[in-house]
């Protein structure tokens, strides 16, 4: 069933991603805004930005990042929440009108489907014979839908574009044995080889097949350098991968310190 709530509980995993995001941002924006007068930043699933007991959700810590950050920002930071749920898309505008903003950032808050919008952006770019500003790309699916692989090579074919994706194995390891649902998977790992998991049974293995067809799938759509964080959950059985994607060195270093800081084991 479907998440309609308009907010719902932290659970500690998710947590654990949300300091990953802050901490990597608080080594971006410095980079990034020292080379580039404009960047981007796009949270693809962004939700309400609040949680049931009033935690920050991911659009607020990214704005938070921004704005407590002890460097003196002068680029503009463009950035896109991105959220297909009308009353959530509601509650967020009105938790960021709550907030002050720097002149300097422009924030706007679509209700919409991910690919969609993302889409859309690209084709007027490609139709313009432009490209995308260098941009950070917050990929938090409640499920495993509407994240195309193809979409993500377009995103990567501009430089200075990195994407931070949740991969959310539990769910495609439950429903993978559906053939209502190939159609998506195919789309999601932008090839069928996740079909050969179907009879295995031993689940680490499972787990590891389907891990390495992702990462090789990113690295083939052009991503230089890719890296994973394992998401245990309460049973201590894998809920999913936080998996980057960056095409610069310096990137990869950052956001190993990042996922370091939450746990050394990865």
């Amino acid at each position: 069933m479907k998440n309609r709530s308009i907010k719902w509980n932290l659970k500690p995993h998710t947590q654990a991603k949300h300091i990953i995001l802050r901490k990597y941002l608080d080594a971006w924006i410095p980079i990034m805004t020292r080379w580039n007068g404009k960047v981007l930043y796009i949270d693809g699933f962004a939700g309400p930005g609040e949680y049931s007991e009033g935690e920050d959700g991911s659009p607020i810590i990214a704005i938070k990042a921004i704005i407590e950050h002890p460097i003196k920002i002068q680029s503009t930071i463009k950035m896109l929440f991105i959220e297909k749920v009308p009353e959530r898309c509601e509650f967020l505008k009105n938790k960021i009108s709550e907030i002050k903003i720097p002149k300097n950032i422009e924030i706007e808050c679509e209700c919409a489907e991910f690919k969609n919008t993302i889409g859309q952006i690209l084709n007027y770019l490609d139709e313009q014979k432009k490209t995308l500003a260098p941009a950070f790309v917050f990929i938090d699916p409640f499920g495993f839908t509407g994240i195309p692989l193809n979409l993500l090579k377009r995103i990567m074919e501009n430089e200075k574009c990195e994407v931070l994706i949740t991969f959310m194995y539990e769910e495609i390891n439950r429903f993978i044995g559906d053939k209502r649902l190939w159609s998506s998977l195919t789309e999601t790992f932008g090839t069928d080889e996740w079909k050969g998991v179907i009879f295995l049974k031993d689940p680490e293995s499972r787990i590891a097949v389907l891990h390495q067809i992702y990462k090789k799938q990113l690295e083939d759509a052009g991503i230089t350098y890719v890296n994973s964080f394992r998401m245990l959950n309460q049973s201590n059985k894998t809920d999913y991968f936080l998996f980057f994607g960056t095409k610069n060195l310096l990137g990869l270093k950052k956001m190993k310190a990042a996922m370091w800081n939450v746990d050394q084991t990865g």
